[in-house]
């Protein structure tokens, strides 16, 4: 399902709401994880979505993660909070 039409199910279908109507999609890249939040201009939560992030220790107090492995997180994070808003 393409983007576009996602967001419109997600919004009309699970919430009553029209594309109109705005919202805001929080990111939080922390050290285990990345979340995305979906909030209605209200502030009210529409939806929720996480994906961990690897960690490695190539040596001792070296910590290193995969840069890419990040926006992989933020796409992941962002499609399953629009697939199962809770």
């Amino acid at each position: 399902m393409q983007a576009h039409a996602l967001l419109k199910f997600f919004l009309i279908r699970r919430y009553g709401r029209t594309m109109r109507d705005p919202l805001l999609l929080g990111i939080d890249v922390g050290t285990q994880s990345v979340r995305a939040v979906v909030f209605a201009s209200d502030g009210d939560r529409l939806a929720s979505g996480s994906m961990p992030l690897l960690t490695s220790y190539p040596r001792a107090s070296w910590v290193e993660q995969d840069v890419e492995s990040w926006w992989d997180a933020v796409v992941g994070s962002t499609r399953i909070a629009l697939a199962d808003p809770k």
